[in-house]
């Protein structure tokens, strides 16, 4: 969670600023518009001002009964990420963990291969939803069947409350044997 910053200008019908007034911002709730802060303009009647949110609303500010036009501010939730381990035997689980704040009810993890004949691109392997638990804290088994390297995207797709949001790329290769050589398994 992060401030909303908003910030506009106050002007007269010419377009000259009006430096030193009141501005208040609001939010607009189920039960109307309502007041979250104030600020003043300055000499050019530039303002700015923020205020804490968890959740997306639609903004505006007000002088007197001027009123300026309703605005979108989308609050994204913090989405963070790891991964267990940067190499494990194909048909293992890389094991995924984070958090997601506020809480959302599950996070979605797609895999990708690296095209082993065009090593730039990643083609989509399959998806796992999993839900998050207490605090917005998750922990996801994500099954490698074949060699190869994963690129593991995790993501929140949005919500009423919230827009989407993504953790940054993890990678994982899956190899032949834990060790990542070719090495024989004992016993065979």
């Amino acid at each position: 969670p992060a401030p909303v910053r908003v910030a506009g200008r106050l002007t007269d019908a010419a377009g000259a600023g009006v430096p030193d007034r009141r501005v208040t911002v609001q939010i607009a709730t189920s039960q109307g518009w309502r007041p979250v802060t104030t600020t003043q303009s300055g000499p050019d009647g530039a303002w700015a001002a923020e205020f804490p949110a968890t959740r997306s609303w639609d903004v505006r500010a007000i002088h007197n009964e001027v009123r300026s036009p309703r605005a979108r501010a989308v609050v994204v939730p913090a989405l963070t990420a790891r991964v267990s381990a940067r190499r494990v035997a194909a048909g293992r689980s890389a094991v995924v963990v984070g958090s997601v704040r506020p809480r959302k009810r599950a996070i979605l993890v797609v895999a990708s291969r690296q095209d082993p004949r065009r090593p730039e691109r990643f083609v989509r392997s399959f998806a796992v939803r999993r839900p998050t638990a207490a605090a917005g804290r998750f922990r996801a088994p994500v099954r490698l069947r074949r060699p190869g390297l994963y690129r593991l995207s995790v993501r929140f797709s949005g919500d009423r409350r919230n827009g989407p949001a993504q953790a940054p790329d993890l990678y994982v290769r899956a190899v032949r044997s834990a060790s990542g050589g070719m090495a024989a398994r004992a016993g065979r």
